[in-house]
Formats: C-alpha cells, structure tokens, sequence
C-alpha cells in the first residue's frame, strides 16, 4: 500500500511539473520528464533514465525527448499525456536511430521521429503498442524500423519514412544465425518511401505476418511498392492498397519466397512494368478467399507469375477490375505454373493478348468462373 501510493505521489508531480508549465515552454525543448516507478527519480532525458534503470523497470515519459538513446536491458516505455500518443521521442536527426534496442523492450503510447539513420534499430525483442514511428530518414535501410531481432506492432503506425536505398518503412533482416521477425496486428505501414525496393517493407530471408493490418500508399523506386520479400510472408484480414512501384509489384514483389494471403485484399496498386498487384518470381504464392482487384500495370496487371520455378494457386478468389496497359494479362499473366480452385478471374482489360488470362506456361482449372 505504501508503495502505491508513493507511485501515485511520483505521478502526480510529474503531471503537475508537467500542468503547471507555460504553453510555449511545454512545448519547447524543455519539456522532457522521465518518472522510474520503481524508484520513483524524475530525470530531465530519456539516457538518464534508461542509464538510472533496473532490468523490468518501466519508465513513464512525459512532454518531448530529444535526442538518440540506447536500451541494453528489458525495460517497459509509457508515454504519458492527453493525446493518442502520449509523449515523443525526437532524435533530432543525430545521425543514428533514435532508439538502438538490443534487449526485451515494451513501448506504449509514444511516437518516435527525427532519426537520420531510421527511428529504431533492433536487434532485440520489441513490443510496440499504441505508437507511431514517423518522419524518420536514412541513408541505409529501413528509415522506420531496422529489424534485425523479433517486432510486433499492436495498434502501432509506421508512416513517413523515406530510405535511400530498400525498407522505407520497415526492414526485417537477417543474420548467419537467425532470421528477423515482424508481426504487425491491428497495425499500418503507409506512406513511406524507399529509393530502391520495398516502399513499405523489405523483408530478406525473415518473417513478416500481418494480421487486420493495412499496407498502403507506399512508394518503390524499383520493385514492391508496398513489400519486397524473399522469405515467408503471410496475411490474413488484411488489405495491401494504394501502392506503387517504378519496376515491378506494385503492391507485393515475391522474389523466391513463399506469400500466402487468407482473406486479404490486394487493390489499386500501380507497377510501371509488371505485376500490378502482385509480382512472382520463384516461390509460392497463395491466395484463399482474397480478392486482387482494380490494380494497373503494362503487363499482368493484377498478377504476374514469372518463370523460374513460380507456382500461384487461387483458391475461393477473385481477381478483376485489373488493367494491363502496354501488354497482355489484364488480370493474370501465367508464365510458369497456374492453379485456379473455384475462383473467378473477369473483368479486366488488356491492350494485348488474355484480357483475363494470358499463359503461356502451365494452367490447371477446377470449378472456375
């Protein structure tokens, strides 16, 4: 009991510190207040306080904190205030992440932005919930998020990057020893930016799952406006919308990887070449009660199947509405091994051969429309 109220006596100054200031100095580089529940210290930046931590503590971040930190220990971060995002983070755009996280971190509540070589770097296990990583650039890649451990999103943004190289949003890599993992749930990726491929995602040879989450308005300076992958990737609930790309995928690039999409939607995304919606080459591509729908490219507008070892099966889908401008395939183009299960594929235009349909490698029918 003794306990809990002093936590209660910590907080209430803290917001009261917080309440008591002016508007402009709130606002203003000065408004930095990290509270320790375990101990109850109030420190004036985020290091302080990490530095001052314990494993399992949880600090509560109140106002703006600028500048670059790095977490070597499990820790829980709360952002603390009145809006849908409690407190920020700002790197400053110091060159570095703005948060470096090699240990088990939680982060609620908090936005991070301003990181000139993205907005965090992971090579731990990390927790985001209720938070926004934004507005963050790099050189490198993933401007977002560079994963080289284990994310998971939950309720979480990922929006505004810009990469000048792959993984404007988000790169999930991989090591010698392990593969990175990503799990967005409830989550969005939108917005970003990449110079080469994977506007919104670039994932190597790692996981990358997203659960009712939304991939949209992501841009590619090459292939996979909204993901390149060439490992596993899955969606279920899901919609990847409003992406493009200057090559290929304009919503998903699959090169030798495995995709696989249940109830998911791949819409009004754009390619310059080929595989507006989807572009697969090498790999597994499945699609169970999804639909890929109204995206344009100059061939295979909504899916392009490349040769090279390329098997796509539909099951209980729908692909339509797709436009292939400069070529054929409006709606599929089939250049390796097709397997169409009680689908339907119409609707779609084409300047050249197959409006729906163009094939010329293997293409198995069964029950279709």
């Amino acid at each position: 009991m003794r306990r809990l109220c002093l936590w209660f006596a910590a907080a209430f100054a803290l917001m009261a510190v917080v309440l008591l200031l002016p508007t402009s100095q709130a606002a203003s580089d000065t408004g930095c207040l990290v509270l320790n529940q375990r101990t109850h210290q109030v420190f004036k930046t985020l290091q302080a306080g990490i530095d001052a931590a314990k494993s399992a503590d949880t600090l509560n971040v109140v106002g703006t904190c600028h500048g670059i930190s790095t977490i070597n220990l499990d820790l829980t971060l709360k952002g603390v205030g009145f809006g849908q995002v409690g407190a920020t983070l700002d790197g400053d755009h110091q060159l570095d992440a703005v948060l470096t996280i090699g240990a088990n971190v939680t982060i609620s509540n908090l936005a991070i932005t301003g990181g000139a070589r993205g907005g965090i770097a992971n090579t731990g296990t990390l927790r985001l919930v209720r938070s926004a990583v934004s507005g963050n650039t790099s050189e490198r890649s993933g401007a977002g998020i560079f994963n080289y451990g284990t994310v998971v999103l939950d309720h979480s943004l990922v929006t505004g990057n810009t990469s000048d190289f792959v993984g404007g949003g988000i790169l999930n890599g991989d090591t010698e020893f392990s593969h990175g993992i990503v799990s967005l749930v409830d989550s969005t990726v939108s917005g970003n930016k990449a110079a080469e491929a994977g506007g919104g995602i670039y994932n190597t040879t790692g996981l990358v799952t997203l659960a009712n989450s939304k991939l949209v308005d992501n841009t590619s300076g090459s292939s996979g406006g909204g993901i390149l992958s060439r490992g596993k990737l899955t969606l279920s609930g899901s919609a990847v919308a409003g992406n493009s790309a200057n090559a290929n995928g304009g919503g998903i690039g699959n090169l030798g990887g495995s995709v696989a999409l249940t109830d998911s939607t791949v819409r009004n995304n754009r390619a310059h070449n080929i595989g507006g919606g989807i572009f697969h080459n090498s790999g597994t591509l499945t699609l169970t009660h999804s639909a890929v729908r109204d995206n344009t490219a100059s061939a295979g507008g909504g899916i392009f199947n490349q040769s090279g070892k390329s098997e796509a099966t539909l099951t209980d889908s729908t692909v339509s509405g797709n436009r292939a401008t400069d070529g054929p395939g409006g709606g599929i183009y089939n250049d390796d091994l097709l397997n169409l299960d009680n689908s339907t594929v119409n609707k779609n235009t084409a300047t050249g051969s197959g409006i729906d349909i163009f094939s010329i490698g293997t293409l198995t029918l069964r029950d279709n429309r």
